[in-house]
């Protein structure tokens, strides 16, 4: 554990991010989470708060998350790494790499706990405006349709290509299977 939280700074800067998913089983929706940066003594810690912002009823709302865990960075890719402090404490990883933008945008992709085991989808994270309130910010941690207008075409962008490479992956990597030639 020393080596996880005895880290130089990672090149992220602090603060409030959306981290949208794009899952081949649910292709007309995103899920927003709300990530948490912050840059420690000895680490850069992350918490990771999914579907605080869903209905009761609707069903994502029992996939709420509050993921804890470090940020190491090695050779330009961001690695995630974290517990879920809640329900049966199960980890997730998300692997990163900033995208082709002018901003900070990182996309790639996440492996998370799914119904029937691990799952891996599509992920992208954007800078929340510093100007929003974190209440609020929060409260947009739930799914929305791919045609929202709240989830900027870049992002979608962004995960189709990371869905299109994921496709090229060998199945038993995770990947869906390729069409026969």
């Amino acid at each position: 554990m020393d080596i996880l939280t005895d880290q130089s700074q990672v090149r992220m800067p602090e603060g409030a991010y959306w981290c949208d998913y794009a899952s081949s089983l649910f292709p007309k929706e995103i899920v927003r989470a709300v990530v948490l940066v912050r840059h420690e003594e000895r680490c850069t810690t992350f918490r990771r708060l999914t579907g605080h912002g869903e209905k009761k009823g609707n069903w994502w709302h029992a996939f709420r998350g509050d993921h804890e865990g470090v940020v190491v960075e090695r050779r330009g890719t961001y690695f995630f790494t974290a517990i879920n402090t809640t329900g049966l404490q199960e980890p997730s990883m998300l692997l990163m790499r900033p995208a082709p933008c002018d901003e900070f945008v990182l996309s790639g992709t996440a492996t998370i706990m799914a119904i029937d085991g691990p799952a891996i989808m599509a992920v992208v994270m954007t800078r929340v405006p510093k100007t929003m309130p974190l209440l609020k910010t929060v409260r947009q941690s739930h799914s929305y349709d791919i045609d929202s207008p709240d989830i900027p075409m870049r992002v979608i962008d962004l995960l189709q290509m990371e869905a299109d490479r994921l496709g090229q992956m060998p199945k038993a990597l995770g990947g869906v299977p390729l069409p026969a030639e």
